[in-house]
């Protein structure tokens, strides 16, 4: 929230547990923000491998990001009506540039 707020000046709406969905068992945003005057859903998530040092690799990067922005289309067609957003952003955390690097080129 952090993040939004500084890059965005995003206001928070709700926190994952206080946005409402058709199955709550489902894929859920991680919060729900205004910035602008409109509803964004938020998805967070980080780049890295264990341990630190094992490379990062575009492979890596590949599998994280479609298995967010699946999670994230599944986001929008579970959050019910009342608690819906005009648009939705994945953040993703890296923790080195070479991660940055891979994410990029996936």
């Amino acid at each position: 929230m952090e993040v939004a707020y500084g890059t965005c000046r995003a206001q928070l709406l709700q926190t994952r547990d206080d946005i409402l969905y058709s199955d709550m068992g489902g894929k859920k945003a991680d919060f729900r923000v205004q910035i602008d005057g409109r509803p964004v859903g938020v998805t967070v998530t980080r780049a890295f491998s264990f341990p630190y040092d094992t490379p990062f690799t575009q492979e890596m990067a590949s599998t994280l990001l479609t298995d967010k922005l699946g999670d994230i289309l599944a986001e929008n067609l579970n959050v019910d009506s009342s608690n819906s957003w005009d648009k939705q952003v994945l953040v993703v955390f890296a923790y080195a540039e070479s991660h940055v690097e891979s994410l990029t080129a996936a």
